[in-house]
Parts: structure tokens; sequence; C-alpha cells
């Protein structure tokens, strides 16, 4: 599993991570500042979520597009 996590209070919403990798990301409807997709989130966290190795280049590559580096992967 690789985990994520977001800094959701750096994030400026510019959509970097769900443009590269919508399978993993979205837009919260809220405050429009990036999320995990539910059924990725760790304990319906939208800033940590766990994925399977089969999407860890997409997120890993959405964390390397990030302008503001607020994506960690594990």
């Amino acid at each position: 599993m690789v985990k994520i996590a977001i800094d959701r209070d750096g994030c400026i919403g510019c959509g970097a991570c769900w443009g590269s990798c919508p399978e993993v990301f979205e837009s919260n409807a809220d405050d429009a500042k990036s999320q995990i997709v539910g059924k990725y989130q760790v304990q319906g966290n939208s800033g940590e979520g766990e994925v399977g190795e089969n999407l860890a280049d997409c997120v890993r590559q959405a964390a390397d597009g990030c302008p503001m580096q607020v994506i960690a992967v594990a």
C-alpha cells in the first residue's frame, strides 16, 4: 500500500494533482482545495489516504507536479 497525505491548509486548489491523477485526487466541493477520492480516504479523512501499488506512479506524479509541494507519498 502507498500512503498519501495532503496538507490541505497549504493547498491552493490549482488542480495539478487531480489533473494528473484523477483516480485518486479531486476538488473538495466546499473549499475547492484538493482532497483524496472517498474510496481511498483513511477513516473519512479527506487529507489522508492509501492506494494500491497500481496507482503509485500516478500518485507520485501528482505529488511531483504540485506547485506547493503539499502532497506526501510514503
